[in-house]
């Protein structure tokens, strides 16, 4: 579909997650973001807590610890000490 990009999310230990997405919505020490495809390029922090990733139509929650992410318009890494799911992944 033409509104997917790629969103990685890597930890010190594995990369947690690295699949084509429709949106992301996290919280950033400036407030919560939703991420779309073709979002304004920026680097910015990311505050532990919770992550929604939405794929096929259907949320997907993890929890990350703080860490950094850079946003591009055809995708989004996320470098974060820790990842984990919260129900397991669909």
């Amino acid at each position: 579909m033409e509104n997917l990009y790629n969103l990685e999310i890597i930890t010190p230990e594995r990369r947690f997650f690295s699949e084509n997405v429709e949106m992301v919505c996290l919280k950033t020490p400036e407030g919560e973001i939703g991420i779309l495809k073709n979002h304004m390029a920026m680097v910015t922090a990311v505050k532990a807590g919770p992550i929604r990733i939405l794929q096929g139509g259907a949320w997907l929650e993890a929890v990350l610890s703080e860490g950094f992410m850079e946003i591009k318009q055809d995708g989004t890494i996320i470098f974060t000490d820790s990842a984990e799911w919260v129900r397991g992944k669909i």
